[in-house]
């Protein structure tokens, strides 16, 4: 069967306390190269600014094309996962949970968040953890490790534990130490960059030979010095009385059921595996990784198919909604059941992510056996609504995801009405004839009369320069212009370097306010072959 690879970023910071650095955040990103990852998983520890980082986070990735799925938080632990914007239709089954350890679990400040998620109809699994502090305390990091084991479960009955997923992904301040050698010698150590005699103490490592914690788990070669502690905004290990061993307490481990499926042998391939020295606002480095998944090659078909016209034209004056239909596609039946908290939402094309919708609307409750001729729904369009792409989305509470997108759709907010209208349809082919019709509304006669010098004007949409054609209006009594006046534009006129097939709109020219009084919807002209230059 055919599959394609889909690339994951993951990265694990406990920055101590504190906000976002100064620094350009490309490279904590992995934004520094025109080598984009499908998706970057975020993991923070010890982040009481959540909303910064968040912040500076956004900044850096939705310019570049990605969208905010999911977040998820146990006070300072946060997790986010952000997906390339085109592979949306393929994210499926979005679900988090969180698992709290430390003094009995009451205060939750360590623990581990997860965020689980279908994508091209594989599902992974992302941890970010913060287990138990201090060297002599490995026991109790064992335990964090198997209550969020034993602790997490999932509503997909494919999923229902932590370990079934097909891949797993466990990142954070894990806090494992280095035993037996004492501080100078560590020191040495690292200086001479004998890290595997180092790692042979490392007590994750020892404890995973044991069979103790991460027993199926893999981890890339460890080629980078230890992450932990240092001096703040300094390359010194701790010079404080306490003194610390240097540790890699920050880790990226993963976990792989490559039997999962009969017809796809899954695979991983971690591409590189390595610290960022360069941030140093924290006592500890990030570590990341970059990971090629095999997945299928196909995202599973959305379940809601959503139908809306590509224009609108809204007046604030007015009360502005916006129609829409939706219908459950019968092939999805089986696998998709919507439900009376379902809803339907405005979003900007961009789409953020998926808590920012503009307007939303519950999904209108109906039997799935009638969604086949569709399902009306009305939304309530807010009164800042600015001219712009806009996209409809339905939202599964079940699969807390969308599983229906519209194509984008051209919204024309304007603060008051114009006076004149034009109908145009949505389609033309050229050359030939095309026909308009334009109506000045009754309720704007006081403050505009037509005259005889006004014209009607052909302009590409993307283009402010010369009309591509122009005439006069046609001669009409302003008291019969509520029923329309047509017009017709003749295209075998237009000059030959102007023939060019894409987008149009037709606009009305006042003479006497020298100003555009209205404008049609925008619509394509195709021209025939051999009559464009």
């Amino acid at each position: 069967m055919a599959n394609r690879r889909v690339s994951l970023y993951l990265v694990t910071w406990n920055v101590g306390d504190k906000g976002p650095p100064n620094d350009n955040l490309q490279e904590l990103l992995n934004q520094h190269t025109d080598a984009q990852p499908d998706v970057v998983a975020i993991g923070l520890q010890e982040a009481k600014k959540e909303t910064d980082w968040l912040d500076s986070f956004r900044r850096v990735l939705l310019p570049r094309g990605y969208v905010l799925v999911k977040q998820r938080s146990l006070w300072a632990i946060h997790l986010f996962v952000f997906v390339m914007r085109k592979h949306l239709v393929a994210v499926q089954n979005i679900e988090s949970e969180v698992t709290r350890s430390g003094y009995g679990g009451v205060l939750g400040n360590k623990g581990g968040v997860s965020i689980r998620m279908d994508l091209y109809g594989v599902n992974f699994i992302i941890v970010n953890a913060h287990f138990t502090a201090h060297i002599t305390e490995n026991h109790e990091r064992i335990e964090d490790f198997m209550d969020i084991i034993d602790n997490q479960k999932f509503k997909d009955t494919d999923v229902e534990k932590l370990l079934d997923h097909d891949f797993v992904f466990w990142i954070g301040d894990l806090n494992f130490r280095i035993n037996d050698l004492d501080h100078d010698l560590v020191l040495r150590k690292v200086e001479q960059k004998s890290y595997a005699e180092l790692m042979k103490h490392d007590q994750l490592m020892v404890s995973k030979d044991a069979g103790l914690i991460f027993a199926r788990f893999h981890e890339g070669q460890i080629n980078f010095p230890p992450t932990y502690k240092f001096d703040k905004n300094t390359d010194r290990y701790d010079t404080s009385s306490k003194q610390r061993k240097p540790a890699w307490t920050d880790r990226i481990l993963h976990l792989i059921n490559e039997d999962n499926f009969e017809n796809l042998v899954l695979s991983i391939d971690q591409q590189w595996y390595r610290h960022l020295p360069q941030y140093k606002t924290s006592d500890h480095r990030p570590v990341c990784s970059l990971y090629q998944l095999k997945v299928f090659d196909k995202a599973p078909r959305m379940p809601v198919v959503m139908e809306t016209d590509p224009v609108y034209r809204v007046h604030h004056k007015e009360n502005c909604k916006l129609q829409m239909r939706y219908r459950i596609n019968h092939k999805c039946k089986q696998r998709f059941q919507p439900d009376s908290w379902d809803w339907l939402g405005l979003f900007e094309d961009s789409l953020p992510d998926f808590a920012s919708a503009l307007s939303r609307v519950y999904a209108p409750s109906t039997d799935t056996e009638d969604t086949d001729f569709g399902v009306d729904a009305t939304l309530d369009l807010p009164s800042s609504l600015q001219t712009g792409l806009y996209r409809l989305v339905y939202f599964s509470v079940k699969k807390n995801c969308p599983v229906g997108y519209s194509d984008p759709v051209k919204i024309f907010a304007e603060r008051q009405r114009s006076p004149v209208t034009i109908a145009a349809d949505f389609e033309y082919r050229g050359p030939g004839r095309l026909r308009v019709t334009y109506t000045v509304h009754h309720s704007c006669k006081q403050a505009f009369s037509p005259s005889a010098a006004d014209s009607l004007r052909l302009v590409a949409d993307d283009s402010t320069a010369a009309s591509v054609q122009e005439m006069r209006v046609p001669t009409a009594d302003t008291e019969s212009t509520g029923f329309g006046v047509d017009a017709v534009f003749d295209l075998t006129k237009v000059a030959p370097g102007s023939r060019r097939t894409g987008s149009y709109r037709v606009l009305y020219f006042s003479s006497d306010r020298m100003a555009v009084m209205g404008q049609s919807a925008t619509f394509k002209i195709t021209w025939s072959v051999g009559s464009e230059v």
